[in-house]
C-alpha cells in the first residue's frame, strides 16, 4: 500500500512540475480562478439576494472552495485509469495508483486554495488560526468520502466510454440545485423537502460548522447521510473491483 502511495505521489509531483514548466503560475492559475469567482460573484449575488457583501462573500468562499475540489475531482476521476494507459502497456500497475494520483493532485490544489482562503479570512474576517485548522480538518475528512465514489466512476468509465460525459452533465446540474450561490433559507419548505435528497446539500451543511456554530441536532441527519454514503460506496467499490478483475479490465483499457 505504501509503495502505491509513493508511486502516486511521484506522478503528482511530475504533473505539478509540468504545470510550472508550461506556465509561470502553474497550478496557481486554479487558485486565481477561484479568487476571480469569489470577487465577481460575491458583490453581484449579494446585491441580487439583498445580503450583506461581507457575509455573503464568506458564505460563497466556503462553498466554492469545496465545490472546486468536488467538481474537479469527480470529473477527473472518470479519466484516471484511461489517462495512464501508457503505464499499463509496460506493466499492470493496478487500479489503485491512477485513482490515488487523481485524489492526491486535487488535494494539493485544495490545500493551495486553502492557504489563500486562510490568508483572506485572517485579513478581512479576523478568524483565528485554530478555527481555520478546524475547518481544514473537516474539509479533509469530507474529501475522503469522495475517494471510493471517484474510484467507482473510474472503473465504470473504463467499461462505458460515454460515462464521463454523463458525469460532467450531472455535476453541472448539481451546482444549480445545491446551496452554493444561494442559501437554503431562501427557498420554500416544499422545495427544501426535495433538495435534502441531494447529498451535496449535507456536505455543505457540515462544512459550515466552524463558522456558523451549528448544534449537533442541526447536523445529525446530515452526518448520518454522509456516513451512509461512504459505507455504501465503499461496499459497492469492493463488489465492482471483484467483478472487473474477473473480466480482465486490461482488455477494456486498450479497446
Amino acid at each position: 500500500m505504501f509503495k502505491k502511495i509513493n508511486i502516486s505521489t511521484i506522478l503528482v509531483i511530475n504533473d505539478i512540475k509540468i504545470y510550472f514548466r508550461e506556465s509561470y503560475l502553474g497550478t496557481l492559475w486554479q487558485s486565481l480562478f477561484l479568487l476571480v469567482q469569489v470577487l465577481a460573484m460575491g458583490p453581484l449575488f449579494a446585491s441580487i439576494f439583498s445580503a450583506k457583501i461581507g457575509n455573503y462573500t464568506l458564505f460563497l468562499s466556503i462553498n466554492l472552495l469545496f465545490w472546486n475540489f468536488f467538481s474537479n475531482y469527480i470529473n477527473q476521476s472518470t479519466g484516471s485509469i484511461i489517462q495512464l494507459r501508457h503505464l499499463f502497456s509496460n506493466k499492470d500497475i493496478g487500479l489503485l495508483i491512477p485513482c490515488l494520483k487523481t485524489y492526491f493532485f486535487n488535494m494539493f490544489i485544495l490545500f493551495q486554495n486553502f492557504i489563500i482562503f486562510s490568508i483572506l479570512m485572517i485579513i478581512f474576517y479576523d478568524f483565528t488560526l485554530a478555527k481555520l485548522i478546524y475547518f481544514f480538518v473537516i474539509i479533509f475528512l469530507l474529501t475522503l468520502t469522495f475517494f471510493p465514489i471517484g474510484m467507482i466512476f473510474s472503473l465504470l468509465s473504463l467499461r462505458f466510454k460515454d460515462f464521463s460525459f454523463l458525469i460532467s452533465n450531472i455535476t453541472l446540474f448539481t451546482f444549480f440545485v445545491s446551496p452554493i450561490i444561494w442559501n437554503e433559507n431562501q427557498v420554500s419548505e416544499k422545495v427544501l423537502s426535495v433538495l435534502i435528497y441531494n447529498p451535496l446539500f449535507h456536505y455543505l451543511k457540515i462544512l459550515k460548522i466552524p463558522f456558523y456554530d451549528l448544534s449537533f441536532n442541526e447536523i445529525s441527519y446530515s452526518l448520518y447521510i454522509l456516513v451512509t454514503i461512504f459505507i455504501t460506496s465503499f461496499l459497492l467499490l469492493i463488489i465492482l473491483i471483484k467483478k472487473i478483475i474477473k473480466k480482465n479490465y486490461l482488455n477494456w483499457l486498450f479497446i
